[in-house]
């Protein structure tokens, strides 16, 4: 196997087809905000549902929050495996969801760099890819938001219905300024 600079590769890419790595670069800075989010909402199901009781201390919700963002979505995902049997589709969708991840930020470059400057054909599979790597961890942190909501609505007695009539009402400026009744101090801007 022949080793590659894959850092020169780059610096001369982005030289002779600036357009195309930048494409490529924003494609991955979006699918990788997604796949954070995606991860965030695993772990808040994760810790809510498993790490903490319905009345426990602020603090130690903290701790265990961060505890569990240290790990890695691999370790998330083991995690989420040996606290619930997901259905095969499901394990189906988190193995492929963490292999093209880990494709995407450890050997993309690597086992990609003849495509960057290669026929427009295999360089829009590959910006197709990296998007359907972002698309996926969206669905991904969708459904465990739904879940969340399941949880947080049946663990902790919290009137989903009213949270949202709530959020709508701040979202439409009806109740601009305030956050559960209690009015927010506006800050000062420099048009002030």
């Amino acid at each position: 196997m022949k080793a590659r600079n894959t850092s020169g590769e780059l610096r001369r890419l982005a030289a002779g087809s600036g357009a195309r790595v930048v494409r490529l670069w924003q494609e991955m800075g979006r699918a990788l905000l997604y796949v954070q989010h995606f991860e965030q909402a695993l772990v808040t199901w994760l810790v809510l549902v498993f790490d903490v009781a319905p009345v426990t201390a602020r603090a130690d919700v903290e701790k265990a929050f961060e505890a569990a963002r240290g790990r890695t979505l691999g370790a998330l995902l083991k995690r989420l495996r040996e606290k619930v049997k997901p259905t095969p589709n499901v394990d189906k969708l988190l193995a492929e969801m963490l292999d093209e991840r880990n494709w995407m930020v450890h050997r993309l470059i690597y086992e990609s760099a003849d495509t960057l400057d290669g026929p427009d054909k295999a360089f829009g599979e590959l910006v197709s890819r990296v998007r359907n790597v972002g698309e996926r961890a969206a669905h991904l942190q969708q459904e465990f938001g739904t879940l969340l909501f399941d949880v947080v609505q049946a663990k902790y007695g919290i009137d989903i219905e009213r949270l949202d009539a709530e959020a709508v009402q701040i979202l439409s400026g009806r109740r601009q300024g305030t956050i559960h009744g209690r009015r927010l101090k506006r800050r000062r801007t420099s048009r002030d």
